[in-house]
């Protein structure tokens, strides 16, 4: 065969009849084998039209790329029987054709009417052409031509038609237009003439009645420079170089020389000049970027693609020139170096914590105020200090900053590969462009091109970064537990990852951080700062929680200065120290010479002082009608004027453009979402963090914030337990009420409980201890909270958890054999807790030693009773005890409740004395019948009322680390033994000992029962006893005298 390179060798098989049969035997045996036969149909029109269909192709957009360069594309369109093809359009992937295709007398069966309604499609197919002279689909689609039989019809406007795959996947656009127009008969007017043929060509181009409108424009685009470029082809892209290419029109930028040491470009500007570009931008062909490097031996290899289709954004007016005068600034500049001078004389200086009365204020004081938390900022609100703006999204997502885009925009270079069907989005970056696009339509009257900017960083400029870290929340975890071991991590460019993973977060899905992370880098080389929140784990390798990318270079060169937030007030004492490189006179000079406009003017009228800036004057009694709580630590009254015009004045001055709020970066905290880099969609929590930005050529880096988290403070309370009194006796010892008393003291949070040494068998709910105890315990002085740290396990590290201030004191019953019997629990509130409620006399008003027939039963288990006349009268405003009326004594009607008295903290008195109740809603088991009796008469009753089992007389005392440390106490009764000086407990010598306590006891009751009946006894048995051994040893004597009569 022709089309064959190799030969083959073929057989030719011929069906033939068996026999030779005549033409009606073979009939009848094609009919006997019962093969159903289907008749052919005809399709007959009595009528068919003449045509004429014109193809007009303007141009595509966004092909699929068949090499490194784009491809050799062109189209092919098929109307009914007819095909023609356009020219060929090289290595580009937004070719224009500009080309009209007629198909002449076609011929339609049907009438005008018929063809109207229901018109022949068209197929359009785009390929290129290979090496080797074959094609390559790259997309189809089918069209309806727009019908023109009438000289009243309208003509059709070109439209864009996508080009279509397999799976209905798009890749690509055409510009096109298809019309059928009448052609027989009087109708042979109706279509136009034909298109001018092209330059050197047989073909025609699109006529101008069908392409869109087209307008000369000026494109200019200040190419900043390239950054971000990745290894091609195994070797660092060196040497770049872009070219730029929009309609017929190509421009090339210069040649970078080392793309490592200075990525931009020397000369930026790049001017296209008399660009055809459409009116209406939706049939404007895209402005596409390509990124070659320059090698050895000529090869310039293809790097990267982006392309541009939204040109509206990019439509600008030239600003209108101003002159500047250059001697305006001389006035200004002498006052801004006097006052400068003054504030070196004046020492900034830089502290943790600002005393304002008897409150601290720290940054943290600051932050919680801004959002809310004025619990956590005790005394904020009064101190006269602004807050800072927290923002609930990325600095440059906030609308006021349009993304810091203002100087440059980022244009992204994509990887073109051949059957590339992905989004461009998706395609895998080849790094980034810098530039900025002006597009201006030309006219006869003004021919300006644009001025560069005032740039104040044009080359490589270096930095110091200081990155802040506050907090982050709503982080996913990947453990099955649901918790992470959070830490950060930071990496700048080229420079070498920072991490702080030693210092870590454990298990925590809102940490805080607080923490500060200091880099020296240079822009635009170190431009991209990666800030991640990593998952620490001990044996396996750390995982990335999340990321988040901020550019640099944006913040440095943009018009908003987002290098430092601008404070609210100009602090030059304090923790909230001004903490800019410039002054706010230095700022205000800065910007207006920036921005173009006329020198401020400097006013002073007696003791105030103002600024007049675009022909308004802002004076200091005005914006501060009424003055400052703490003017002793704000700065000069000028530098403050200059600070409200950055921030909050608004102007409309004459002749110039409207200010209207410079809208510069206020102080700030943002909360930047966190993003994985597995699924890039996916957000994995937020973080709430700052950036500061200081140039080298701007002057002395300020030192840094503290906000690292607050520490609590350390304290020592020493707790002497003196004795008790007054305490419920909950057993019996030989038929007498008696308890084996001993104290358990610890403080809220703390799991170690410390105990006194046992007062044995108290029968008159005395006991005495002279004991000491020592706590150090840390206190956050902001939030009035204890620290309490836990471990998760055994190698993980300590978290902190905030508790109440409390300490508790219990009266426990100690018990050989079984469970200690719990009797009564005194809380008290370190903050705020009632003074010492009871006297000395009402100490002695029990006697449980001696019973007494004419007290009730009651009163043995009761303290404070009114059975016992010995008492003294008790004190109205102090009720200690439950209202039984069902006892047959008289008590007091109400339960204990505290606070009826004074109450004080013990961070402010430091020490205090005196004997406080113990409390317990559990009753001692002979009341217990009692309750039982009352509830069934009464439904209401309730029996969870705080009774008083007790009274412990206390002495505490509250000191420092540091006090503590100059004067050292021993724990229990141990040297040294000083304030107060613990003398060893008076108690009885055998009731030092359980064992001897209860033989004591054993005696006594036996004394008490049988002592008479056991001496009486005792003297016979030892008369008895006498006698009888007398008797036994004189006995033999006896016997022999009498028998041999033996006198003595």
């Amino acid at each position: 065969m022709p089309g064959d390179k190799y030969r083959r060798r073929r057989y030719v098989r011929e069906m033939v009849f068996s026999a030779n049969l005549s033409q009606r035997r073979r009939l009848a045996l094609y009919l006997a084998e019962d093969v159903s036969v289907s008749p052919r149909i005809y399709e007959v029109y009595d009528h068919a039209t003449r045509w004429q269909m014109r193809a007009s192709i303007l141009w595509a957009r966004d092909l699929l790329p068949t090499n490194r360069l784009g491809s050799k594309a062109f189209v092919r369109v098929i109307f009914l029987n007819r095909c023609q093809e356009t020219a060929i359009v090289e290595n580009t992937v937004d070719p224009i054709w500009n080309e009209t295709l007629i198909f002449k007398r076609v011929i339609i069966c049907g009438g005008i009417a018929s063809v109207r309604r229901d018109p022949p499609a068209v197929v359009v197919e785009v390929s290129s052409e290979d090496f080797n002279s074959s094609e390559i689909f790259l997309g189809r689609f089918m069209a309806t031509p727009s019908v023109i039989s009438l000289a009243t019809d309208h003509r059709g406007i070109p439209n864009w038609f996508p080009l279509l795959f397999r799976k209905n996947r798009q890749k690509g656009a055409l510009l096109a237009l298809f019309e059928l127009f009448l052609y027989e008969g009087q109708a042979v007017h109706i279509a136009p003439l034909k298109p001018p043929r092209k330059k050197q060509s047989t073909r025609y181009s699109v006529p101008r009645g069908v392409c869109p409108i087209v307008k000369k424009y000026t494109v200019q685009i200040l190419c900043w420079g390239v950054r971000d470029l990745p290894r091609y082809q195994l070797s660092f892209v060196r040497n770049p170089f872009v070219e730029i290419r929009i309609g017929d029109k190509i421009a090339r930028s210069d040649v970078i020389e080392d793309a490592k040491h200075n990525p931009n470009f020397k000369r930026p500007l790049i001017i296209l000049d008399e660009v055809q570009l459409p009116v209406h931008f939706y049939y404007a062909p895209p402005l596409t970027f390509n990124l070659y490097d320059r090698r050895s031996f000529g090869r310039e290899p293809h790097i990267g693609i982006c392309v541009v289709h939204d040109f509206a954004k990019y439509i600008n007016k030239l600003p209108e020139g101003r002159k500047r005068d250059i001697y305006s600034w001389e006035k200004y500049d002498e006052m801004l170096s006097f006052e400068e001078a003054y504030e070196k004389g004046v020492r900034m200086t830089d502290s943790e914590e600002c005393f304002f009365g008897d409150c601290i204020i720290d940054w943290w004081s600051k932050y919680y105020s801004s959002i809310g938390e004025s619990e956590k900022a005790p005394g904020y609100a009064d101190s006269g200090i602004e807050t800072l703006r927290v923002f609930a999204c990325a600095l440059e997502d906030v609308n006021e900053y349009c993304g810091f885009s203002d100087f440059l925009d980022t244009f992204i270079f994509r990887k073109m590969t051949k059957d590339d069907m992905e989004i461009p989005e998706l395609r895998i970056p080849r790094g980034e462009l810098k530039a900025r696009i002006f597009i201006r339509r030309q006219n006869t009257i003004s021919n300006e091109c644009f001025a560069l900017p005032i740039v104040e960083f044009a080359g490589v400029t270096k930095c110091t970064i200081r990155v802040y870290i506050v907090r982050a929340f709503d982080l996913v975890s990947r453990r099955k537990d649901g918790t992470c071991d959070a830490y950060i991590s930071v990496k700048c460019g080229t420079k070498k990852k920072k991490n702080l993973r030693k210092d870590y977060r454990p298990g925590s899905l809102d940490p805080l951080f607080g923490q500060m992370i200091e880099m020296e880098v240079e822009i635009p080389i170190d431009k991209k700062l990666v800030v991640s929140v990593m998952d620490r784990h001990r044996v396996f390798s750390d995982n990335e929680i999340g990321h988040t990318v901020i550019d640099l270079e944006n913040r440095l060169l943009t018009q908003f200065r987002a290098t430092v937030g601008l404070a609210q007030q100009y602090i030059t004492r304090g923790p909230l120290v001004w903490r800019d490189q410039l002054t706010p006179l230095s700022i205000l000079k800065r910007h207006c010479m920036r921005m173009n406009y006329p020198a401020p003017e400097l006013l002073m009228k007696g003791n105030d002082v103002g600024i007049m800036i675009a022909g308004v004057a802002v004076w200091l009694s005005d914006i501060e009608s009424v003055p400052p709580n703490h003017t002793e630590i704000l700065g000069r009254p000028l530098q403050r004027v200059a600070l409200y015009i950055l921030i909050k004045a608004c102007f409309a001055p004459k002749g110039l453009d409207a200010i209207n709020l410079m809208n510069l970066v206020p102080e700030h905290v943002e909360t930047r979402p966190l993003y994985s880099a597995i699924n890039a969609d996916s957000e994995c929590g937020k973080l709430e963090m700052f950036v500061d930005l200081f140039p080298h050529a701007m002057g002395s880096i300020p030192p840094p914030v503290n906000i690292s988290p607050r520490r609590p403070h350390k304290f020592q309370l020493r707790v002497a337990v003196w004795s008790v009194r007054n305490v419920i006796l909950t057993k019996r010892t030989m038929g007498k009420p008696a308890a084996d008393i001993y104290l358990k003291v610890f403080l809220n949070g703390s799991g170690k409980e410390e105990k006194t040494d046992i007062h044995y068998r108290s029968l008159d709910g005395y006991g005495s201890f002279n004991w000491r105890f020592v706590f150090d315990f840390d206190f956050d002085i902001w939030e009035k909270k204890i620290a309490m740290y836990t471990k998760k396990h055994l190698f993980s590290k300590k978290s902190s958890l905030l508790v109440d201030p409390i300490l508790f004191v219990q009266i426990w019953d100690n018990n050989k054999f079984r469970k200690d019997g719990y009797i009564g629990q005194l809380a008290l509130d370190l903050l705020s807790f009632d003074e010492a409620q009871m006297d000395a006399d009402e100490m002695y008003n029990v006697d449980y030693a001696c019973e007494n027939r004419n007290r009730c039963n009651c009163c043995v288990k009761r303290c404070f009773c009114r059975c016992n006349s010995k008492r003294k009268e008790r004190k109205k405003n102090i009720p200690m005890y439950s209202q039984e009326r069902h006892l047959r004594c008289v008590l007091d009607e109400k339960p204990y409740i505290s606070g009826r008295v004074g109450q004080f903290s013990l961070f402010q008195q430091r020490t205090t004395y005196g004997w406080w109740p113990c409390v317990s809603i559990s009753l001692p088991d002979e009341q217990k019948l009692d309750f039982d009796t009352k509830i069934k008469k009464d439904d209401d009753f309730t029996a969870q009322k705080p009774y008083v089992t007790g009274a412990v007389e206390l002495e505490l005392t509250l000191l420092t680390s540091e006090e503590a440390k100059l004067d050292p106490v021993g724990k229990k009764r141990g040297k040294p033994n000083h304030s107060p000086y613990l003398p060893h407990p008076n108690r009885p010598r055998l009731d030092q000992f359980w064992c001897l306590s209860r033989a004591k006891a054993c005696c006594s009751f036996c004394w008490t029962s049988w002592g008479k009946q056991c001496v009486v006894i005792v003297i016979v048995i030892l008369i008895s006893v006498v006698f009888i051994v007398s008797t036994v040893y004189k006995l033999p004597d006896i016997i022999t005298m009498k028998v041999f009569n033996i006198h003595s």
